[in-house]
């Protein structure tokens, strides 16, 4: 007979697992969208926005940012953390840190400090 404690660590298990297949989904969609989208919209030469300072901002920020920065920290620490000032304003920084690596690559570096700080 299996008990509850046997099935918490499968369903947590579960959870993540479906939680990972989500982000890697928003990914392709917002990739898509970043990538083509944008670019057909607004009337953009494919070719120029591919090499454009702005389409590296914007996929920087949103993806490496918010997609696989915020949202995994926000998983798996819980929006209780993150909201406080002493997790947030870091978060705000790193997420700074690695936007504005098109205008100065070394910055990135600062996001890792800061992740490391933060784990």
């Amino acid at each position: 007979m299996s008990t509850s404690i046997e099935n918490e660590p499968t369903i947590d298990i579960h959870r993540q697992s479906a939680q990972a297949l989500y982000l890697w989904g928003g990914f392709i969609v917002l990739a898509v969208i970043i990538n083509g989208t944008i670019p057909f919209v607004l009337g953009f030469d494919l070719h120029t926005w591919t090499y454009s300072p702005l389409k590296e901002a914007a996929f920087n920020l949103i993806i490496y940012g918010g997609l696989f920065l915020v949202v995994p920290l926000t998983l798996t620490k819980g929006w209780a953390i993150v909201r406080r000032p002493s997790f947030f304003l870091p978060l705000v920084a790193a997420v700074l840190a690695i936007t504005l690596r098109t205008l100065f690559r070394p910055i990135a570096a600062l996001a890792v400090i800061i992740l490391i700080y933060l784990h």
